[in-house]
């Protein structure tokens, strides 16, 4: 039987910061939105399955904003932004894409050195390294981490004001957010 989203939003709230009943507030804006899909009915089995993409999606939504009310087409804007080729680090073309591929392997999340999104300008970056870093900086005069690469992903602005909000999450961060990700799936498959 597959996992809900509904039911990972506890485990995910504890490393957003996030209530789960903020989360889910934004999950229903994302279904209403056409970004999450739904399977209908009541009980197990129903509601919208919790994959990497379903997870990625509502990450994004987190991003969107800090109000509820743009926050389905900002995720939108946000969802299918693109790279100009492919992102280095995945191979993939849109940014939910990315973030949902990253979340569901370990090598890829263990480079992944941190996300920001700039809302309003519907843009979005990955910053990884080409080697898994632990975070941990060596006392001086041992050598600087390796140096971070980035993948660049624009989308559809869809309205810009004045103020830009830019949100983003640090790699150690993003590593518990992947590594709850795959125990809460691979649980279900259990």
């Amino acid at each position: 039987m597959a996992l809900s989203l509904k039911s990972t939003l506890p485990a995910l709230g504890r490393i957003l910061g996030m209530t789960p009943s903020a989360l889910y507030e934004r999950q229903k804006l994302l279904v209403l939105e056409g970004l999450l899909h739904a399977v209908p009915g009541r009980g197990p089995g129903s509601g919208v399955p919790a994959t990497p993409e379903s997870i990625a999606t509502l990450l994004i939504g987190t991003f969107a904003g800090f109000g509820l009310e743009e926050t389905g087409s900002t995720a939108r804007a946000i969802s299918e932004a693109s790279a100009e080729t492919t992102c280095p680090l995945t191979g993939e073309k849109s940014f939910r894409s990315a973030l949902a591929l990253i979340l569901a392997e370990q090598s890829l999340a263990d480079r992944t050195s941190g996300l920001e999104v700039v809302t309003s300008l519907a843009y979005a970056t990955i910053y990884f390294r080409d080697e898994p870093w632990t975070g941990i900086i060596p006392p001086p005069p041992a050598p600087q981490p390796p140096q971070a690469k980035e993948s660049k992903f624009r989308g559809k602005v869809t309205k810009v004001g004045a103020i830009h909000f830019n949100l983003g999450m640090a790699g150690p961060d993003f590593g518990k957010l992947a590594v709850t990700t795959r125990i809460l799936l691979e649980d279900q498959q259990s």
